[in-house]
């Protein structure tokens, strides 16, 4: 008979590996409308287009975003950007030219992450660990590498797109 014990897995490590899983999926997909929410307040506040990394020089690269939902205090550096909002801490990096372009580094993830976890009560999680979760999504397909030798991720919208709503954490 095979089971959990037989293989040397215990049943709370298969369980917490699993809620590890889950849990990154569900900060994953907060931390990509999170930024999706940032930059439609953007675009409204600056009447800007479809893309608001296009035309940086008609709005502040630092500033307070004053919104119903809550405040953001961003500031944009080189091709990335940091807000705080709420009880988020958000960093990412967006590539203009290409259709999915927010990337995020397992140092920018971890920090959101950090968030997500005294939020929701999870097991705080090391930069390590994201960077190895990171690497488990980008074998499944959420994510994809941007170039092999760095660990810089580029998140694949249709997976934010088809599975945000169905992820549940709590």
């Amino acid at each position: 008979m095979c089971n959990i014990t037989n293989l040397g897995v215990s049943r709370n490590a298969l369980e917490t590996a699993t809620m590890t899983d889950t849990f990154i999926k569900y900060c994953l997909s907060n931390y990509v409308k999170i930024i999706w929410l940032f930059e439609k307040n953007l675009m409204l506040k600056y009447d800007l287009g479809d893309n608001p990394y296009q035309c940086q020089n008609l709005f502040p690269r630092r500033a307070m975003l004053k919104c119903d939902s809550g405040d953001f205090y961003y500031r944009f550096h080189g091709r990335g950007c940091s807000f705080n909002y709420l009880d988020y801490e958000v960093h990412y990096d967006y590539y203009i030219t290409k259709a999915d372009y927010i990337t995020t580094v397992p140092w920018k993830f971890w920090r959101f992450v950090v968030t997500q976890s005294k939020k929701n009560g999870f097991r705080e999680l090391t930069q390590d660990d994201i960077a190895l979760e990171l690497e488990k999504l980008n074998e499944i397909g959420i994510i994809q590498k941007v170039h092999p030798d760095y660990l810089e991720y580029q998140i694949i919208f249709s997976w934010v797109k088809s599975c945000s709503d169905k992820l549940y954490y709590g």
